[in-house]
């Protein structure tokens, strides 16, 4: 039920290296960017509301947010785990590179 969905809490603890939606909800709360600090809003129940998007297609709706990307995002983290010896630039580069050859997804 969309009703009850909406108002359930969510929290998101950052586990990996694509974890953009965590690191823009502590952005929004000045908070740093950690797993410590967002297990700690957790914990404390911080609650910020998230703006949604709604898509209809012929057969489907889809509700989403900042995670409408993480295809794209997963392809560039893919692409640039093997640049991994050049820091966290390797994400600007797997990106370009993920543009460039303009993968298709369907």
């Amino acid at each position: 039920d969309w009703e009850t969905a909406i108002k359930t809490p969510v929290g998101m603890l950052p586990t990996g290296t694509g974890n953009s939606l965590c690191a823009s909800l502590l952005y929004e709360r000045s908070e740093e960017y950690s797993a410590r600090n967002a297990a700690f809003h957790i914990i404390r129940g911080g609650i910020q509301p998230l703006s949604t998007c709604t898509v209809h297609t012929i057969s489907d709706t889809v509700y989403m947010s900042i995670l409408f990307s993480w295809g794209f995002t997963a392809d560039v983290d893919i692409e640039s785990e093997k640049l991994r010896f050049i820091g966290d630039s390797r994400f600007v580069v797997g990106a370009l590179k993920c543009i460039v050859q303009r993968k298709l997804y369907k």
